[in-house]
C-alpha cells in the first residue's frame, strides 16, 4: 500500500513538475524589504531575474564566486511555482512539494542549511474509474500493481536511450525515434484494453496539462531513467517534502545571496550594447550589470523584449511553451464526509484528474489535494463539489483555495513538461548564452525537468556560466 501512494501523490505534485514553485507566509514575505533603493543603476556585478528556485540559486552562486547580485522579481513573494501558505488554519503547498531520494542537489541544499523532511500518510481507499460505469473503490495494491506493469511497458527501452539520464542527449541517435513520440502515441502502441486506459491515460492526461498528445514521451521517460528504470524508483518520487515547507528553502538560499532583491518588479526589457545589460522594469526604472541571468519560466520569456532578438531556439521554446497549459490548477480543498484516507484518479475528460488526503483536520474534515480536469470552473464551490460527489458520493467540500498556474500571470503555465520532439530541436541551444545573458530554470535542465531538483541544478549552471562571461 506505501507503494501505492507513492504512485498516486505523484500525480498532484508536479506543479512545479513540476512542475512546479518559507516556514508560513511570515517568512515568504521577509525577504521583501531587502534593499529598496529607488536607484537608475547600482553597483553589481549581475542581474537576477526571477526568485524561483533557479534564480536563488543562481545569485547565491554568483555571491559565493564573490560578485554582487540584483535579483528583480516579478511576484510579490519569492519562489516563483513552489509557494508555502496556510490556508484552513494550516500549511499548504500550492506548488511543488514533493522530492525523490534521487534529489541529491535539494538534498545536499537541505544539509547546507539544517533543514529536514517529513513523510505523509498513505490512502486506505483507492476510487477510479471502471470501464463506463463510473467511480469504483477499489483494491490498492492490485491496482499500484497493474500501474507499474504499465509504467513499465511505456517507458521500455529507456534503459538504452537514456543510458545517462542526466546527460540527455549521450545516446541522441536512438531518441531520434522515439522523441517525436507524445504519451498519447505512446499508450496507443500498446493497444490497452478499456480499464488500463482510463487508469493510465489519466495520469498522463495529468502530467501534460491535460491531454496526453500535448506530454512528450521522452520528457517522462527522462523520469523513469533518474529513478533507475523501474517501478520501485519511480514510487519514491513523493518519498518526502520539506518540514516547515518548500519555500524555507528557497528562503535559506536567497539569505546565502546576500542580494539586493526587489519584489513586485516585473522585467518588461533587456537590452545589451558595450558589454553592459541594462533591465528595464513595469515601473520604468533601469539597472545595469555586465551581465544577466534570465530565470523566469520559459512561458514567459515571450512577455519580455530581448534587444537584440532572442536567438530561434529561445523563441521557439516561449512561443510553443514549456509549462503545461492549460489545465495546471492546484486545489486544497475541505472536505467533510470522506471515509478515511483517500486516493481517486480521474479518467481522460473527468472534471478531477486526480484527489488525495493530505491529512485529517481537528474537527474531522479531509484537506485534500486535487488537480482539476478539463471543463472544471475552478472558481465555483459548487461545481467542485458536484466534481468531488461524482468520486464520493457521501463528500462535501466546505472550502476551497485554488492556484492555478496556467493562468498565473507571471508563471504562464505549470510545472515544465517538454513537447514532443522538444528534446532534441531545443535542449542544447537553450544552454547557451545570449551575448551576455544566461538562461536558467527547471524547464530547461538536462536533468529532473519540471522539479525544483531541475531548477537548483540549472540556476547553478546558468550562474557559472555567468561568472564566465564577465
Amino acid at each position: 500500500m506505501s507503494n501505492f501512494r507513492q504512485i498516486t501523490r505523484r500525480n498532484l505534485i508536479r506543479v512545479g513538475g513540476t512542475a512546479a514553485l518559507g516556514a508560513g507566509v511570515a517568512a515568504v514575505a521577509r525577504p521583501a524589504a531587502a534593499r529598496t533603493r529607488n536607484t537608475k543603476t547600482g553597483p553589481y556585478d549581475a542581474i537576477v531575474i526571477g526568485a524561483g528556485f533557479a534564480g536563488v540559486t543562481a545569485a547565491r552562486d554568483l555571491r559565493d564566486l564573490g560578485l554582487r547580485p540584483l535579483v528583480l522579481e516579478a511576484n510579490n513573494r519569492i519562489g516563483g511555482r513552489v509557494w508555502t501558505s496556510t490556508h484552513f488554519g494550516t500549511q499548504v503547498e500550492l506548488g511543488g512539494a514533493w522530492f525523490h531520494p534521487n534529489y541529491h542537489r535539494t538534498y545536499a541544499e537541505m544539509t547546507r542549511y539544517n533543514l529536514t523532511t517529513v513523510v505523509d500518510a498513505p490512502p486506505t481507499s483507492v476510487y477510479v474509474r471502471t470501464g463506463n460505469s463510473g467511480y469504483q473503490s477499489v483494491d490498492p495494491v492490485v491496482t499500484a500493481n497493474r500501474m507499474e506493469q504499465l509504467l513499465t511497458q511505456i517507458f521500455d527501452g529507456s534503459q538504452n536511450y537514456f543510458a545517462q539520464p542526466n546527460q540527455p542527449l549521450f545516446r541522441s541517435d536512438l531518441l531520434a525515434s522515439v522523441d517525436p513520440l507524445s504519451l498519447a502515441d505512446r499508450m496507443n502502441q500498446l493497444n490497452l484494453t478499456t480499464q488500463d486506459r482510463n487508469l493510465i491515460q489519466g495520469l498522463m492526461a495529468t502530467y501534460s496539462g491535460g491531454d496526453a498528445a500535448n506530454g512528450g514521451l521522452t520528457a517522462l521517460a527522462q523520469w523513469w531513467a533518474l529513478c533507475g528504470w523501474n517501478a520501485q524508483g519511480w514510487n519514491q518520487m513523493t518519498s518526502a517534502r520539506v518540514n516547515g515547507g518548500i519555500t524555507s528553502l528557497v528562503q535559506a538560499i536567497l539569505n546565502g545571496a546576500q542580494a539586493d532583491v526587489r519584489l513586485s518588479t516585473p522585467v518588461v526589457q533587456i537590452a545589451q550594447a558595450n558589454n553592459q545589460i541594462t533591465v528595464t522594469t513595469q515601473g520604468g526604472a533601469t539597472f545595469t550589470a555586465p551581465v544577466a541571468v534570465v530565470a523566469t519560466p520559459v512561458n514567459k520569456w515571450k512577455t519580455i523584449t530581448f534587444s537584440p532578438g532572442l536567438p530561434t531556439v529561445h523563441a521557439d521554446a516561449t512561443n510553443e511553451g514549456v509549462g503545461v497549459r492549460p489545465i495546471a490548477a492546484k486545489m486544497w480543498l475541505r472536505v467533510s464526509g470522506v471515509p478515511g484516507r483517500v486516493f481517486a484518479q480521474g479518467a481522460p475528460g473527468d472534471p478531477i484528474a486526480s484527489l488525495v488526503t493530505h491529512q485529517h483536520l481537528s474537527n474531522g474534515d479531509n484537506l485534500m489535494i486535487a488537480i482539476n480536469g478539463p471543463g472544471l470552473n475552478v472558481g465555483s464551490l459548487a461545481a467542485v463539489n458536484a466534481a468531488v460527489q461524482q468520486i464520493i458520493p457521501t463528500a462535501t467540500v466546505v472550502g476551497k483555495k485554488v492556484q492555478d498556474w496556467a493562468n498565473d500571470p507571471y508563471s504562464g503555465g505549470g510545472w515544465g513538461m517538454r513537447k514532443p520532439g522538444q528534446l532534441l530541436r531545443q535542449l542544447p541551444g537553450l544552454h547557451q548564452p545570449h551575448g551576455r545573458i544566461t538562461f536558467a530554470g527547471g524547464d530547461m535542465t538536462s536533468g529532473w525537468v519540471g522539479s525544483f531538483e531541475g531548477a537548483i541544478q540549472d540556476g547553478a549552471r546558468a550562474a557559472s556560466q555567468a561568472a564566465a562571461l564577465i
